[in-house]
């Protein structure tokens, strides 16, 4: 048995631009060592066909309900096996780019495509539910190695938010960094972990490239704003950053979504277009400039949540696409230090007090700065989900989502081949075997809940 599982880390974000693969060593002790990442653009037929089913899916008749979807929408199938394909391409993609055989690779960890997320933070009187597309057995079977998904599901299943899921993962690399620290997902969503020794929190703070990106798209033709080229022409719209905060991000009962308290996670259903968005006498510059101020803001902002016992760490570590842009970076700097352009009247107090409770000179670093690839930290998530799935380790906790208690998360499933030697042995000596399941969507969606939903067609002949 080898000191190590050799796993390659598969993510597809909200943004429908593409996907992340990332090929990496996670060892016996713990150690984890990137061997090579790699993205996949998207084509544009695959952005248009999944923005539609997701649509479809969020629809008031669905609501997430994927047994009905499955069977009502025209193109089902054919939109999922074509994801699932470019998805292999982009492992393929990263083995190739690794220069490691196939025969070396242990398995997969695939996240699939969230298309609704209703937690129980939002869900109210409704029952939640979570939507990942991904068929992992096919996955499996193109790739010829076993896949590890579904990872939100048992999370949802268990009472927990079902996200989010990069507080453990951060854990884990911060045991070789020491603690604390605290680390910051700027994706479509932001998302914040605060890591000590001994425990660890962390919550959806909200939107973060959604509003930038969105602009971008309808007034550029551009997928985002490349290095902040476009926010730097233009300039804070104080209306519509208070429009933004107050009426950006909301919950199912329709409050403030930005001022609900951990545990909350999110998803892009919730975000509005607010009013002065759609204000032609605003410049377009100037709304991307006020969405991207937006970003930093918010996430600043979510801070203030953090438990009155639990340290700010002066050290902060940031990843995700969303920090690339070095205008948002700019000002979440300038928010910790207290030099921002703008803080509304109504958070003056908050963000002093925030600020009380930091280091005076914080240490704002980029990920790869301390030696973890920020571009790859999402698909890095997963290789983690999938080893931990592997040794029957627990991933979420009632401090990351909520949850009941802590719950070991994923499904397996397998490609017609031969035993793969390592990957037996090391779940072998965990004492334990992983469920397989050839479930092609979340176990946590609405029309399931829990039992397995449909194999390839099964959906369209009722069954």
């Amino acid at each position: 048995m080898k000191d190590h599982l050799t796993i390659v880390g598969s993510m597809t974000g909200n943004s429908l631009d593409g996907a992340d693969a990332v090929l990496t060593r996670i060892y016996r002790d713990g150690r984890i060592e990137d061997v090579a990442g790699f993205s996949l653009p998207a084509p544009p037929t695959q952005y248009n066909q999944l923005k539609d089913l997701r649509d479809f899916i969020n629809q008031p008749e669905n609501k997430g309900n994927m047994t009905r979807v499955a069977r009502t929408y025209p193109a089902f199938d054919q939109v999922l096996d074509a994801y699932t394909e470019f998805v292999a391409q982009s492992v393929r993609g990263v083995i190739d780019k690794a220069g490691v055989p196939l025969h070396e690779v242990d398995l997969i960890g695939f996240h699939g495509q969230t298309c609704a997320h209703l937690p129980p933070s939002q869900a109210s009187n409704t029952k939640p539910y979570t939507v990942q597309l991904g068929d992992g057995k096919k996955l499996a079977q193109l790739t010829g190695l076993p896949v590890a998904f579904d990872f939100r599901s048992d999370d949802l299943l268990n009472g927990g938010e079902g996200a989010p899921l990069a507080p453990m993962h951060n854990k884990h690399i911060a045991e070789s960094l020491g603690f604390p620290m605290t680390f910051i997902n700027g994706g479509n969503t932001s998302n914040v972990a605060h890591i000590a020794q001994d425990r660890v929190i962390g919550w959806d703070a909200g939107p973060f490239n959604h509003f930038p990106d969105m602009l971008t798209r309808k007034y550029f033709n551009q997928p985002c704003d490349t290095e902040g080229a476009i926010g730097r022409t233009g300039h804070i719209h104080l209306p519509l950053l208070t429009q933004l905060f107050k009426d950006g991000a909301v919950i199912a009962s329709g409050g403030n979504f930005l001022d609900a308290p951990p545990p909350k996670s999110s998803d892009p259903k919730w975000y509005k277009t607010v009013p002065l968005l759609d204000d032609a006498s605003i410049l377009p510059a100037d709304k991307v400039r006020t969405a991207e101020y937006y970003a930093a803001y918010l996430t600043f902002h979510t801070l203030g949540h953090t438990p009155a016992d639990f340290p700010l760490p002066s050290r902060f570590a940031v990843f995700g696409g969303g920090w690339r842009n070095p205008v948002v970076m700019e000002d979440f700097t300038q928010l910790a230090k207290g030099t921002a352009p703008v803080v509304l009247p109504e958070h003056a107090q908050r963000f002093a007090h925030i600020r009380s409770r930091m280091s005076a000179s914080p240490d704002i670093k980029f990920s790869q700065d301390y030696g973890f690839d920020g571009t790859m930290m999402e698909a890095r998530i997963f290789a983690d989900l999938a080893r931990c799935r592997i040794i029957g380790r627990p991933f979420t906790t009632a401090q990351t989502t909520g949850v009941k208690q802590p719950v070991v998360c994923g499904v397996m499933a397998y490609p017609d081949s031969p035993i793969f030697a390592n990957l037996e042995e090391w779940i072998a000596a965990s004492g334990t075997r992983p469920p397989v399941s050839s479930a092609r969507w979340s176990r946590a969606s609405a029309g399931d809940w829990g039992r397995p939903n449909p194999s390839s067609g099964a959906a369209k002949l009722g069954l």
